[in-house]
């Protein structure tokens, strides 16, 4: 058998002894700890290009402690939402040098647990998480104290960690009111989460708050709940609920969650219905997965500029740790769909 000739791997002294300087330079050139001319930076490029040469980065991260890696738990892959938070996400942290590491907790809570366990180990700088859990003891004594978290789109009790929230109590109210000041409904219907996240409670309470403060009888308002993970979109739980509030004379529903809205119009469109001229159907939807339908109204979910501002903020955190706690919530927006 032949033997395969391998190049000896370039070191650190072969680039700097290449480019004429110190290896402390090539190291603040490589890692941005210290200033240095751009001059002498292009100069060190060259020769890391010249030699071809990699960091070792295991030696390194043995050395300072950092993985360079920032672990994801996400609830489901299923959800268009999650990945556009994924995305930009990435495209920030990965600018900064980082590396994103995904777990999918398939929206079991035991999993998303063992997963921030894991994570926690020893393999990553920080989590970011978007939680089924409802309470923050649940990991408290899987976490370290001091590894960097934050919490979006969903946020538990006893939380002690940065947070970014959407709030889409606003966008429901309004949508709510339209519906019962249009004349054109005798029923309405509001198709919810079938879980007791803080997000299904708050947009429930956004229905549940127009109803009262238009004084409409809870008679002529359907309230029902689906189970809106992947499997229970595969086995149609949401359709079945919008058939059901159809064969009760509902004309306008309101549908609490991205996949379930995406159940709700294939219900009216198996059945020829219009979901603006025939049956009125409002959901959230995440750009630029959006149904074409003009005149279609839609709660925007700003997935983009959440991911973006979880990567800046994940980032801050492990460059000051010490920083005040970090709480922001968005909001959500109605969007009135112009695609042909």
């Amino acid at each position: 058998m032949d033997k395969v000739l391998t190049m000896p791997r370039s070191t650190i002294q072969d680039v700097a002894k290449l480019a004429g300087v110190s290896t402390a330079t090539v190291s603040h050139v490589i890692n941005g700890t210290r200033f240095v001319s751009n001059q002498t930076k292009q100069v060190v490029f060259d020769a890391i290009e010249a030699l071809s040469y990699v960091p070792d980065l295991v030696a390194r991260n043995l050395k300072t402690g950092k993985k360079n890696t920032i672990g994801f738990i996400i609830p489901t892959f299923a959800n268009s939402y999650f990945f556009n938070i994924i995305e930009a996400v990435e495209s920030i942290v990965r600018s900064a040098g980082y590396s994103l590491l995904i777990s999918n907790s398939k929206e079991n809570p035991k999993k998303e647990i063992q997963s921030f366990r894991y994570l926690s180990a020893g393999l990553v700088d920080g989590i970011i998480a978007i939680s089924t859990l409802l309470d923050f003891q649940d990991i408290a004594d899987v976490v370290p104290k001091n590894l960097p978290i934050l919490l979006i789109d969903r946020e538990l009790d006893n939380c002690r960690c940065d947070t970014l929230t959407v709030s889409t109590y606003d966008s429901i109210y309004e949508i709510t009111v339209s519906f019962l000041r249009s004349g054109l409904h005798q029923k309405i219907g509001y198709l919810a989460s079938d879980d007791d996240l803080k997000t299904t409670t708050e947009r429930l309470r956004g229905f549940q708050d127009a109803l009262a403060a238009e004084h409409w009888a809870p008679k002529n308002a359907c309230i029902l709940r689906a189970d809106s993970t992947a499997n229970a979109q595969d086995a149609g739980a949401a359709y079945q609920q919008v058939a059901n509030m159809l064969e009760n004379g509902v004309t306008a529903i309101l549908v609490s969650t991205n996949v379930m809205t995406q159940e709700a119009l294939r219900c009216l469109s198996e059945r020829n219905l219009s979901p603006v001229k025939d049956v009125e159907i409002v959901g959230l939807f995440n750009p630029p997965y959006v149904y074409p339908c003009p005149g279609l109204r839609w709660i925007n979910m700003p997935g983009r500029t959440v991911g973006t501002l979880a990567g800046k903020a994940i980032l801050n955190r492990l460059n000051n740790p010490d920083a005040p706690r970090f709480h922001q919530v968005l909001k959500s927006n109605i969007v009135v769909n112009q695609t042909l």
